[in-house]
């Protein structure tokens, strides 16, 4: 007797079906939403690597366990135009999105995941769709604000609008349910969440009054709400790079007026270069680098190291340090190293200590610890570790300058009547001084007293 076959599922090439597919998306979004609910969320670039790897790129293991090369790799492939793997565009283009979703909360060597995520997108936007179940199991306000970013590389298209809808209404009641409120205007958080900075530590503020907190800089690179430096990742950096050129005209446009008719002032490339230095301490990232406490003693006496009256430890020349224990570069909010231990480690000016722990690591100080320490007397953090001993030391390193500048900023102030020396102006972002950072000029000592508690 003839039976009728039943019809199963529609299956893609490698294998998975429709259901199958989404179930696999969901299961390993969930996984990194679950990354990102915790405090010190680490395993975000093994969880970025894993989704390239699913998603055809095949990269070997290089020396330190680490990727970077492997990766720099992968791109050049990539631009080549070669394909490592068959996958299925929507597979593909599902695990890239992944992928730069965990990338855009961590790190992202040559912007591996992002570009590869945007191109994919063009080909298949219909796996926005599947990250919509994940929306409900992402705990992190900055989880969601990361994969709003990561949305919005995808084209202007019905699936992009759709969920990006869906991930500002999850942000809405993330914010309603706190009663969170703006710290600079003390306005309600969730009627706009398209507006909004959310910093790594899920603390959320409006983007103007945030930009109009940079000048203050009583809180340069730290949350307005908990203080806590915020370790932004690569891609977050890069993207609101675009949005703060267009504060630095607005800001030079209004500051150049009020000296033309007040009279007198700086030139108009140090004015330039003194706000990208506001803002670029407030873009920071973390450096771990390996002394001994008499080096760091040293580097003081020779005025290279300063402390300011709060006892906050400021690097105030250029430094080329060598480095045993320091994992170097620390990314995205878990502080994961990006790349193996450097034999050396480069410390730009307005550095900032804001850690110091043995290399046991039975002993740490935080730096809240240290500042009181270096407000009593500079000599008595030198005493907190043995001198002889390596202590493993992370700094807060400002966002290299020159990065908010580029032909077309100069084009801009050119248009909009604010001509600059474009040598002079390149010279002050390479090598700023620390009268650049207007902060500093007030903090560091003017004289040598200190020198006496040691």
């Amino acid at each position: 007797m003839w039976r009728r076959r039943s019809r199963s599922p529609r299956r893609c090439e490698s294998g998975l079906g429709d259901e199958d597919l989404q179930q696999a998306i969901f299961d390993d979004g969930r996984g990194i939403a679950r990354l990102l609910g915790m405090s010190r969320p680490e395993g975000l670039l093994e969880a970025r690597r894993a989704q390239l790897l699913k998603s055809g790129f095949s990269c070997r293991r290089s020396r330190g366990g680490r990727f970077a090369q492997a990766f720099w790799q992968f791109w050049k492939r990539l631009c080549r135009g070669e394909k490592p793997k068959e996958v299925p565009p929507l597979e593909k283009a599902s695990r890239l999105l992944l992928a730069c979703w965990a990338a855009m909360c961590s790190w992202d060597p040559a912007f591996v995941a992002s570009d590869g995520w945007e191109q994919a997108s063009k080909v298949e936007a219909k796996a926005l769709h599947l990250v919509l179940p994940l929306l409900k199991e992402v705990p992190s306000l900055f989880g969601l604000f990361a994969l709003l970013h990561v949305t919005d590389m995808a084209p202007d298209c019905e699936e992009r609008w759709e969920v990006k809808c869906a991930i500002m209404r999850q942000m809405q009641r993330h914010l309603n349910a706190s009663g969170a409120t703006c710290p600079v205007c003390l306005e309600e958080l969730g009627r706009e969440p398209a507006t909004l900075m959310v910093m790594p530590c899920s603390h959320a503020v409006h983007s103007s009054c945030y930009a109009s907190a940079v000048r203050a800089k009583t809180s340069a690179g730290r949350c307005l709400m908990c203080r806590k430096v915020c370790n932004w990742s690569n891609i977050i950096i890069s993207r609101l790079l675009h949005d703060y050129r267009g504060f630095i005209l607005t800001m030079v446009d209004e500051e150049d007026s009020d000296w033309l008719v007040f009279g007198g002032g700086p030139p108009r490339e140090f004015l330039v270069a003194s706000i990208c230095a506001d803002l670029s301490e407030h873009l920071p990232y973390l450096q771990e680098v390996s002394m001994t406490m008499e080096t760091l003693a040293t580097l003081y006496l020779e005025g290279q190291v300063e402390v300011s009256p709060q006892g906050t430890w400021i690097v105030s020349k250029e430094l080329m340090l060598g480095n045993r224990w320091g994992r170097g570069t620390l990314a995205g909010p878990g502080a994961e190293p990006v790349a193996s231990k450097p034999p050396h480690v480069r410390l730009p000016v307005a550095s900032s200590l804001v850690s110091i722990a043995s290399s046991d690591a039975q002993v740490c100080y935080n730096e809240f610890q240290i500042q009181q320490a270096g407000a009593f007397s500079a000599g008595a953090l030198f005493g907190l570790i043995s001198p002889a001993d390596q202590a493993v030391m992370t700094f807060k390193v400002p966002l290299p300058m020159q990065l908010f500048w580029s032909s077309d900023f100069h084009k801009s102030l050119e248009s909009k009547g604010l001509p600059v020396c474009e040598e002079h102006m390149l010279d002050l972002l390479h090598n700023p001084e620390p009268e650049i950072f207007g902060r500093l000029s007030s903090l560091l000592y003017g004289d040598d007293s200190e020198e006496e508690g040691l």
